[in-house]
């Protein structure tokens, strides 16, 4: 009796070892959302070998399993759906994930600001209560660190809904309700975020590859690796460790866009910043094999204390240039929040708002929508009769959000030593000036680590960014 027992789980287990289920890439999962009107590219492994059928709805597409076990499978694209459907993955054993809308998909990355949950907010209880939108689905990936891409992660997706809601990044939330209201297709969101990251390990190591300093940061954490302890070698620093471990399980899927709240872990380090995040975007780019993939920058909100005494403060404020010229450069957008920070808080709580300029910048330039998505960015400068005349962009209506006269303006001499300006506007135009500097060579704008004072906005009450039009050529001096 023993030996038939023993004889049959041998063939049971032969027969387990024989017919291993299929593995999917985490993007399938229960609830998931596909991004509609592209290719869609399911993968995954099996057995090596193994021959896969992939369903969805009336789509199929085959593949063999290769020696390492991987397979892949592209199905023809679809449009956004009103009714959910189930995939099925069928080889030795069957698969199923069910309950698939197709719709738009956006990854939401960076650190803390991204990751900062409907639950954490003030209005977290009435947030829950109204969230009753079952085509709003989240999939929040936990914090992984890796020395190479890896396959898969943990994670699933969740129904945005009741009190669901509440571990969902709210700026990612908000942004689907948004685009939700204008679109009217599921929105799913992609939470690949970090509190307290720098950018240097979301950067993919064909990213980090084309950068001197970076390329041998991760050689050097590769050589301690066998030295030390995996943690001692690899940590919150490590370029490429956060895309290798979080974000390159998906990186076969076809996105709608990106929205990147992240930087200020990185705030005393703008110079490097302003090398690297242009570099970030366009490997991502590659990678996701869009090289146009909408690619939102939240600017970082004000915070600190604010310094009358200083007519210019940089760390913060150069953060946030290094984060306007790469919106510039890499055609991305520029989200800006100097209106809705918090002095004394690193984490500003009007996620809703931030959120809801996101989606006028998503609706116009991922959409195509006619509508105006971006406060006031300098166009040019000009000097004449003692004053400066500031020209922008994205500037109808231009006005000031309190009605007072515009504020935030330092304006400096040959000597570069800048002091608090009178401003007026003219039409699209601001027209700086101060007693103290008969010849004026430079202007800033809000450039503070909490630009208080600052209240620029365009007719949509949308703020200017902060600005310097020096550059590099005039050096801060002290206020006089």
């Amino acid at each position: 009796m023993l030996r038939r027992l023993v004889l049959a789980a041998s063939a049971l287990l032969v027969t387990l070892t024989a017919a291993a289920d299929i593995t999917l890439a985490p993007a399938f999962r229960d609830h998931a959302v596909l991004q509609r009107d592209r290719p869609i590219t399911v993968w995954g492994t099996a057995d090596a070998g193994e021959s896969i059928e992939i369903r969805f709805g009336a789509a199929k597409a085959s593949a063999t399993a290769g020696p390492d076990g991987t397979f892949s499978v592209v199905l023809p694209a679809q449009p956004a759906s009103a009714a959910p459907v189930d995939l099925i993955a069928t080889g030795k054993t069957t698969v199923a994930v069910h309950d698939i809308l197709v719709g738009d998909v956006w990854l939401c990355s960076g650190q803390s600001n991204m990751e900062w949950t409907v639950g954490q907010l003030p209005e977290a209880n009435a947030t829950a209560s109204a969230a009753n939108d079952t085509a709003i689905r989240v999939f929040k990936a936990p914090h992984v660190l890796a020395w190479e891409p890896m396959a898969t992660v943990d994670g699933a997706w969740t129904i945005a809904t009741g009190d669901a809601v509440r571990g969902s990044t709210a700026i990612g939330y908000f942004f689907a309700k948004e685009l939700r209201a204008s679109q009217n297709i599921p929105i799913g969101i992609l939470d690949l975020s970090w509190g307290g990251t720098r950018i240097e390990p979301w950067i993919p190591e064909s990213g980090v590859s084309r950068d001197v300093e970076l390329n041998a940061a991760l050689a050097s954490a590769r050589k301690r690796r066998g030295r030390t302890d995996e943690s001692d070698a690899m940590n919150g620093e490590t370029p490429a460790a956060m895309w290798n471990g979080m974000i390159a399980p998906f990186s076969k899927l076809r996105l709608r866009g990106v929205a990147w709240y992240q930087g200020e872990s990185n705030a005393n380090d703008a110079a490097k910043y302003r090398r690297i995040l242009p570099l970030m975007i366009d490997a991502w780019r590659k990678v996701f094999n869009d090289d146009k993939l909408p690619f939102g920058i939240f600017q970082l909100a004000a915070f600190q204390p604010f310094r009358a005494d200083l007519p210019v403060e940089t760390g913060w404020a150069d953060l946030r240039e290094a984060q306007r010229l790469a919106s510039e450069g890499q055609s991305a957008g520029l989200i800006v929040l100097l209106d809705i920070g918090d002095a004394a808080d690193i984490h500003p709580a009007r996620k809703a708002e931030a959120a809801r300029r996101l989606s006028l910048w998503a609706r116009a330039i991922a959409y195509g929508e006619k509508i105006e998505y971006s406060g006031p960015t300098l166009h040019e400068s000009a000097v004449a009769n003692g004053a400066m005349t500031i020209s922008f962009n994205h500037a109808a209506g231009l006005k000031t959000r309190d009605g007072k006269a515009p504020g935030g303006f330092a304006i400096a001499g040959e000597d570069g030593r800048f002091v608090w300006a009178e401003a007026t506007i003219e039409g699209e135009k601001v027209i700086v000036r101060s007693k103290d500097v008969p010849e004026p060579k430079a202007v800033r704008y809000a450039w503070h680590n909490n630009p208080e004072t600052a209240n620029l906005v365009n007719g949509e009450g949308l703020p200017a960014s902060s600005f310097r039009t020096d550059r590099t050529s005039v050096k801060p001096g002290r206020a006089r």
